[in-house]
């Protein structure tokens, strides 16, 4: 059953998840390149200078029966069985399922809490669970919930009917009381306004919105949302814009300081949102920046910089203001955090310790997830595993 609340949410989770940048044309690529004087003096990260001191002893195989969404959130990730892909689940970091049932749709934890959904004699059914799996909402006012989005500053918006309007849209509390007046973060208009709506609200200030530009409709065959909308910056504490809709992509805001990153006109950039515009153009900066190789989890600063990669020559790494803190020789790197980071040899993908250069993890795997809070998941040919550093 496809209901339109079940339809919305299911675009508003794919959007804000991974929204890919459309392909590059070669009209529009960046013909810049980088300035002897960018990186004269910055150290080279060299695989060879790194010490192999892996161990891969412990790692935990997760059932081939599964498919993984491999984005760790909350020492959480969904999974999905193969046989039928309706059916999914949160399984922890140490391998252990959220609970013994399955679920049309699961959200990643948000304060402690998820959203799970199920079609019950032919309707969709949401519930709200803690960690331990416990159903701690099933109802409001004694009715109940269709759906639901995610809690944000001790708050759940809840939808009670498949027909989607204000009125059939309440915000509870976490013991499912409604909320009188609540935010207007909370608010028909922000979610699925006539000025698009906002995404990913689990952010503690900056998140980001949609709007669509496009001219032709749903109806049109070559209509894709993805290339039509685009995306600005949202302020969750004075609930107003920050930027206009301009930009074909933003990575996550995990701001450091006041920066983030996205991309416009097919350019990465660092984007000041106290000063409210673009402080560096990357792409500009440092030539050929490869945009399909950004991070399908988010590329995004940290404190400790961040990795920029290229078509056609290393990947870079940047300190948070864009100026070159190391040249390397690896044809692509990952996020860091924590000083790990994922690195691309031939192919293969292994974890590199850069406070104490070493390798941490070979590159012998097919794909990752994110690094979260000192747990990663690795896949080998069909097998995903569920790996941990000492």
């Amino acid at each position: 059953m496809k209901s339109k609340i079940v339809l919305l949410l299911v675009i508003a989770l794919a959007l804000f998840s991974a929204c890919t940048p459309a392909e590059e044309s070669d009209s529009e690529q960046s013909t810049s390149t980088t300035s002897e004087a960018d990186t004269s003096n910055a150290p080279t990260l060299k695989l060879e200078d790194f010490k192999v001191n892996a161990d891969n002893s412990l790692d935990i195989a997760i059932p081939k029966d599964y498919w993984v969404d491999a984005t760790i959130i909350d020492d959480f990730f969904t999974i999905r069985k193969k046989d039928n892909d309706a059916e999914s689940n949160l399984m922890d970091v140490n391998g252990k399922l959220l609970t013994e049932d399955f679920y049309f749709n699961v959200s990643s934890f948000s304060e402690g809490f998820t959203v799970v959904q199920k079609i019950e004699a032919n309707q969709p059914r949401t519930y709200i669970l803690n960690k331990k799996g416990e159903v701690v909402i099933d109802q409001v006012n004694g009715q109940p919930i269709v759906s639901a989005i995610k809690f944000y500053k001790g708050m759940l918006t809840v939808m009670m009917d498949e027909e989607y309007s204000p009125e059939t849209m309440l915000c509870i509390d976490k013991d499912g009381k409604v909320v009188q007046n609540p935010p207007v973060t909370h608010t028909y208009d922000n979610y699925y306004g006539d000025n698009g709506f906002v995404l990913d609200i689990n952010h503690p200030r900056y998140t980001f919105y949609e709007e669509n530009n496009a001219e032709s409709g749903e109806e049109d065959p070559d209509y894709n949302p993805l290339q039509a909308s685009k995306f600005g910056i949202y302020d969750l504490e004075s609930n107003q814009k920050v930027s206009k809709a301009i930009y074909h992509n933003i990575q996550y805001p995990d701001t450091v300081g006041n920066k983030t990153l996205l991309v416009e006109g097919y350019k990465l950039s660092i984007f000041d949102l106290a000063q409210n515009k673009v402080v560096k153009n990357l792409s500009d900066s440092y030539g050929n920046i490869a945009l399909e190789k950004l991070n399908v989890n988010g590329t995004y600063l940290t404190k400790e910089g961040v990795a920029i990669n290229f078509k056609d020559k290393p990947a870079l790494i940047l300190n948070v203001d864009g100026l070159v803190a190391y040249k390397t020789n690896f044809e692509k790197l990952g996020n860091i955090v924590d000083g790990k980071i994922a690195f691309w040899k031939e192919g293969k993908v292994g974890i590199l310790d850069l406070t104490k250069k070493e390798v941490i993890v070979k590159p012998e795997y097919d794909d990752i997830s994110n690094i979260y809070n000192g747990s990663v998941l690795l896949l080998k040919g069909e097998q995903w595993f569920i790996h941990k550093f000492k």
